[in-house]
């Protein structure tokens, strides 16, 4: 079995004790998602995302109809094109995509960001993604940005890769948001900036993350 895991606007450290056990279970956290199941996947992972929040005292995020479309569409972008990564061949990067449905704006603020992951056999379930989440700093961070108010989930019944297992799978996406509206100040200081990491999981697998932040005007970017 295995888990891989990548992320768009992160940092991470390790588990804080029962921290995730101590949480009740969320419907549907521990099954395989498969075709009849996906929607169940998809609650379950916004709870567990919202469990892991409220346990560091942070609110919740509020599902958001156009961060939910960019998710999928990238998960089923990248199960269907066979590729894993944060840069669509067709559609670009989180920033590319957001831009394209409108959650992105010229006249506003932002700050978004983007957990990737596909799994097999056990590995695949909900509370085994975010469990693998929280243990990469790249993705907790994303998780537990008090920053972020929005997200969007993605679930595909399928992988992007076939490893030969033979064995149920699944891909995820969490684009992850907040927006203020109104005029900011411009110039390049704010800008947009772009982390991108390479780590291993204690599965092997490699985790990568991304951030961006945007002040109304003129981006400059860093990586």
């Amino acid at each position: 079995m295995r888990r891989r895991l990548a992320t768009t606007f992160a940092s991470v450290i390790a588990l804080l004790g029962a921290t995730a056990t101590a949480a009740s279970a969320c419907p549907g956290d521990a099954q395989i998602p498969g075709t009849g199941t996906v929607a169940q996947a998809h609650a379950a992972i916004l709870c567990l995302v919202n469990q892991q929040r409220a346990a560091h005292g942070l609110g919740g995020v509020q599902e958001n109809p156009a961060l939910d479309d960019a998710s999928q569409r990238h998960t089923h972008d990248m199960v269907d094109h066979g590729y894993f990564a944060h840069v669509s061949p067709d559609a670009g990067d989180l920033v590319a995509r957001l831009r394209s449905i409108g959650y992105i704006t010229p006249s506003e603020t932002w700050s978004v960001g983007e957990n990737i992951a596909y799994g097999d056999g056990t590995l695949s379930t909900p509370a085994a993604i975010v469990d693998g989440w929280m243990q990469s700093p790249e993705h907790r961070a994303n998780i537990l940005n008090g920053a972020f108010s929005e997200v969007g989930v993605g679930v595909a019944s399928s992988i992007p890769i076939a490893d030969g297992s033979g064995l149920l799978g699944a891909t995820y996406t969490t684009d992850f948001g907040s927006r203020t509206g109104g005029s900011a100040p411009t110039g390049r200081g704010a800008g947009a900036t772009r982390q991108h990491r390479h780590l291993h999981s204690r599965h092997a697998h490699s985790a990568h993350a991304h951030r961006h932040h945007h002040r109304h005007g003129r981006a400059g970017r860093a990586r």
